[in-house]
Order: C-alpha cells, then structure tokens, then sequence
C-alpha cells in the first residue's frame, strides 16, 4: 500500500482503474500482477463468464475514458504484439464519449486563436457534430462564407492523459516483474510507444500538416476528396478544415454497382499513397470515409505512416511472393524488413509461416486474405525479429481495408484488387532502367560519403584527443571484454620483457667489444649481463608455455 501510494500520483484515479477492472471481471490478471491480495483492493469481483477475456478488457477501457479508449486502438494496430482476438475487439473500441459544454470550447477558441470567436467566424454552431475522447467537432461559418468544420480539444484532456499514462508505467512494470512471458513484448515500450503517439495527437497543428499534405496530393483528384486546412485559424488544440457534405460509409447503403466502383477508388487513392506517394492514412475505418455525391472523402490523418524506396520493395516483395507461393520469396521479405540485431533461427521462422499460411497445402492463390499479414507480423515478433512500425501501420490499413470491402461487397477480396497493381509495382522495379537509377543514386551517395570522410575522420580524432568518446558495452560483452583486457595485460608485461632482453643482448654486444671491462665480484660486466638476460629469457618461455596448458 505504502509503495503504491509512493508511486502513483492519483492514487484516487488508480483506485477508480482498479475497481473498473474488478467489476469486469479480470481478477486472473490482477492475481498474477499481485494487486488483488491487497487490502486496498479488496473489492467482491463480477465475473462476466460470458465475455472473453478480450471482450471484458474493452469494455474496462471504453469505461475508464479517453487515454484507455486511445491504449486499445493503438494495441488494434499492433497485430504483431497481441493476439487476433485482441486485435479485433479492440478495433470496436468506440470513441464516443459524453460532451462537454460549448462555453468551455469557445474559451479554448478564443485562447487558442487570440481573440473573441466573432472575429473568426461569421456564424458557430453550439451543439456538437461529434463528441470524440480527445475532441469536439462542431459546425462553423467563416467570414468569406465557407462552411467548416472546428475541431476542438477537451477541456484538460492533457492532465488526465498525463496522470493515466503514470498509471500504465506503473502496470507494465508490474507486468514486466510478474508475468514472465510479457518480457518478449516489453510492456514499457509499448507505453512508451503510446505515449510518444498520444502527446503528438494532442497536437492538432501535426494533424493539420499532415492533412496539408494529402490535400495537396489529392485536390485535383477526380474521386478522391480531402478537406482543406484552414491554417489561419488553427493552433496546438483548434482545427478547422474544409466540411465535407455526404454520408458516413458505415451508415451509406448503396447498390452493387455503386459499392463496388468506390471500393476500386478507395483501392487506386490508397494505392497512391502506399506505392508512389511513400506516405499514407493508417486508419482508414469507416467513420473516416465519406460518400458524396461524385468522390469519395478521406478524413482524420491523426495516424499516418511514410515508406521509403527500399521499404516499398520489401513491402511490394512480400505481397507478390504471397500470393505467388513462394514460401523463400515471403522468408526472404521479412528478414530484409527485419531491424532487430538479434540472431533469427530461419529454419524455424520457415516452418511457422508455412503452417500459419498453408500455403502448399490447403489454400489456393485467391483464398488469401489480408489477416495473413498480420499473422506474418506475429509470427516475425514470436522469432525475436523486430519490424518497421510504418510496414505495421500498413498491415493494419490493409487489414481495415479489407473489412471495408467486404462491408461494401460480402465476396470482394481488397487483397485481390490491389495484387496486379503491386506485380506491376515490382516488375517496374526489377527493369534496366529503374536498376540503372538506383545505382545512380547509390553511386551519388557514395561519392557524398567519400567526400566527407577526411573530415568526419579529423572530427573523430579530435573528439579522440579530448577524450570525448564513449563506448557502450552490453553487460554479456563485459566479461569478454575483461579477458580481453587480462590478455593484452600480460601480452604487454611480455612485450616490455622481451625488450628489455632485446636491449641487454645488444648491451652485452657491445661491452664485448671493449677491451678493458670493469669487474664486479671477479665476473665482467657482459657476462653477469649475459646470466641476467638469458634468466629473464628462460622465465618468459615457462611463463608462456604454462599459459597455453
């Protein structure tokens, strides 16, 4: 209790968490992080034995608000690091929540954008389009006329995101410390990694740009419209963009025809994005897909990922080698896209993805399905490899995509429509003209590299001389090391002995020259030289030959 107290800021908060995961049930996990023995928590618990235990964890985080709301949705993105049931009950996490009053959003308008809301807006609805758990959307007029959309931060949203993720820190060290099997997925990075995420989507000015960016790529699209950002009047916690009129896609019900023809469009835009572009939406569900008249719209880019060249290849790889079945050519992929340093038993790594797959015995080419993806991912993770985040940023749009098409039409196959694009993509890549740019490039780069050499060398001796460079040592490599040291010890004790021996030879050499030596105890100089050398000879030969035994 004491300990608990010492660490948590708001105990009361961490009470509250601890009573809501009571209630639904997850008293197995708070027995094996040792919470439920103490006194404090001694609540009677309700267990749901109807619910999985994935089911029981979102309906804790959808009632424990925005930061746990937002904890669930990153971890739906990562089907590399829970299991598919996680995945897919995490993805139903609603981001709804009540609303707050429109006095507390004019206030924050009016801080934001420094001034009274009337110098901004010709005409600002006070009721809500949507009430999020980061922020409300309410309807506005600009001066000029234009109708927009104000996205509008919560009122101190920041305090209980930043007093909530203490508390994640707190449970994922205690996971780290009594669930052994946790250490692989490393429960603090993860926290971490969710904290990196979430201050960047408090930041409204990092989504503006990054909506910039594809409205810029997009605006002269024929079916593909993105709104635009208004930068004049948006700041770290306003955002007010172009309104796009139409209707959601989870609540559009089209024809056939209709339904099918915005699935190839969605699939050319994010294809686009993904193969030319380098930098896409990564999540595009269906509340972020709008149906209008003639285009298709694409809202929120709080998440978006970037691929470089190389990326691409790997990515464009391993789709053709998928389909393709080639089990080498899918190895082969995710080892390139692998950036852990650690040793990967490939043998392994070979077996599992081809029992995960199937893919020689039970399944044909056009029975794939974008879950092996996210499969592949798990798989890659459970062998120690370590993928790019922005390639499982992709798996998860693709797997969203996926669900998208067959909301749209029941037997349409996204992974299907986007695999001729992807051989092309590849073939293109793998012509004499795209090798001769590459080397190009990597020739370009390599002249730079030599260029700069001398002087990064002349940078590196200096900081040498100052003595300002560190080395890092793992602590597995300090005993190595330590031998290492030991050996060069007694190699230099060596060295030094056998030129003072050198030294004395040559001395000895030279007193035989001389005619008249001086005499100490009736023996000459150079043969009491002569004893003590060949003395010191004979004990660095034992003391080497009894080191080799």
């Amino acid at each position: 209790m004491a300990t608990i107290t010492h660490e948590i800021r708001d105990i009361a908060r961490f009470n509250y968490i601890m009573a809501v995961l009571a209630e639904a049930g997850l008293h197995n996990f708070l027995t094996r992080v040792k919470l439920k023995g103490r006194k404090l928590f001694n609540w009677g618990f309700k267990p749901q034995l109807e619910m999985s235990s994935a089911e029981k964890l979102r309906h804790a985080f959808e009632k424990l608000g925005p930061t746990f709301i937002k904890f669930g949705q990153l971890l739906s993105v990562r089907p590399d690091l829970i299991p598919r049931e996680y995945v897919m009950e995490f993805s139903k996490l609603q981001d709804s929540v009540k609303e707050f009053d429109f006095e507390d959003a004019k206030l924050i308008i009016e801080l934001e954008l420094g001034g009274p809301i009337s110098r901004f807006f010709r005409a600002f609805s006070k009721t809500p389009l949507s009430a999020a758990s980061i922020a409300q959307v309410y309807e506005a007029q600009l001066k000029n006329g234009q109708r927009v959309v104000v996205k509008v931060q919560r009122p101190r949203i920041k305090d209980t995101i930043e007093h909530d993720l203490h508390i994640l820190f707190f449970f994922a060290k205690l996971i780290e410390k009594h669930i052994e099997d946790s250490k692989k997925y490393n429960p603090t990075e993860i926290v971490d990694e969710f904290s990196k995420w979430i201050h960047q989507e408090l930041d409204f000015q990092i989504e503006a740009r990054n909506t910039e960016r594809f409205y810029n790529t997009f605006k002269d699209s024929a079916t593909i419209k993105v709104p635009k950002v208004y930068m004049k009047y948006t700041a770290k916690r306003v955002l007010t963009l172009e309104k796009i009129d139409g209707v959601p896609l989870r609540k559009f019900h089209g024809d056939i025809k209709r339904n099918k023809k915005i699935m190839q469009e969605l699939a050319s835009a994010f294809l686009k994005q993904v193969m030319e572009d380098g930098y896409f939406h990564a999540d595009p569900h269906p509340g972020n897909i709008i149906i209008t008249d003639d285009k298709v719209g694409l809202i929120d880019y709080g998440i978006v990922g970037s691929l470089d060249d190389e990326l691409k290849e790997q990515i464009a790889a391993l789709l053709v080698s998928l389909v393709e079945r080639d089990i080498d050519g899918v190895v082969n992929a995710i080892l390139d896209m692998n950036i852990s340093e650690e040793d990967v038993n490939v043998k392994k790594l070979r077996q599992e993805i081809r029992q995960q797959l199937n893919l020689f015995y039970v399944r044909s080419a056009n029975e794939y399905a974008a879950q092996d993806l996210a499969d592949l991912t798990k798989i890659a993770h459970d062998n120690g490899m370590r993928l790019p985040i922005d390639f499982i940023l992709l798996t998860k749009q693709i797997l969203t995509l996926d669900g998208v098409s067959k909301m749209l039409v029941s037997n349409y196959s996204y992974i299907d429509t986007i695999t001729p694009y992807v051989k092309q993509f590849a073939e293109s890549h793998r012509s004499l003209e795209y090798i001769k740019q590459r080397l190009e490039k990597r020739l370009k780069e390599s002249l730079r590299a030599v260029d700069k050499a001398p002087m990064q060398f002349s940078r590196f001796l200096h900081r040498l001389e100052k003595g300002k460079i560190k080395i890092e040592v793992e602590p597995k490599e300090l005993k190595e090391i330590e031998h290492l040291a030991r050996e060069l010890e007694s190699s230099s004790e060596k060295i030094a002995l056998a030129f003072l021996i050198g030294t004395m030879s040559v001395g000895i050499a030279l007193f035989a020259r001389v005619e008249t030596l001086p005499i100490f105890f009736g023996w000459p100089i150079s043969r009491i030289l002569f004893l003590v050398a060949t003395f010191f000879g004979f004990w660095m030969i034992i003391s080497i030959l009894r080191a080799r035994v």
